[in-house]
């Protein structure tokens, strides 16, 4: 294995765990904190594929602008996490079913087989 697989690996396990904080954290600037992780750690994907362009992108318009709103909104905004912790493990089962039903949407409609695009059409041939 050379040295960009493994870092990409590394890159991508850091995105995965990233954006599970983000899900699963229970601190909204602990959860925003992560998400700008994750933009980072996918502007360095970038970077390795060669495109700074998207990479600079990501990080200025993604981290600088909207996560630093972001940030902004939810320290401003005094919000009462004991009252947010309550209800947590209520819905848990109907947010479970949810996300599987979309995943499974997705999956369904990621591996179909694509073909020629002319082959959907009617093929109409012409006698000479």
């Amino acid at each position: 294995m050379d040295y960009e697989m493994f870092a990409f690996y590394v890159f991508s396990a850091v995105i995965v765990g990233a954006g599970l904080c983000v899900i699963f954290s229970r601190n909204p600037v602990h959860s925003a904190l992560a998400l700008v992780l994750a933009f980072f750690t996918c502007a360095a994907i970038w970077l390795m594929l060669r495109a700074e362009f998207l990479a600079i992108s990501l990080i200025l318009v993604y981290v600088g602008a909207v996560m630093v709103l972001f940030l902004f909104v939810v320290m401003m905004l005094d919000i009462n996490l004991n009252k947010m912790r309550e209800g947590y493990w209520n819905y848990f089962v109907t947010r479970t079913l949810c996300c599987r039903s979309v995943a499974c949407r997705n999956d369904c409609f990621a591996w179909r087989p694509r073909g020629n695009l002319l082959s959907s059409t009617i093929d109409c041939e012409l006698d000479d």
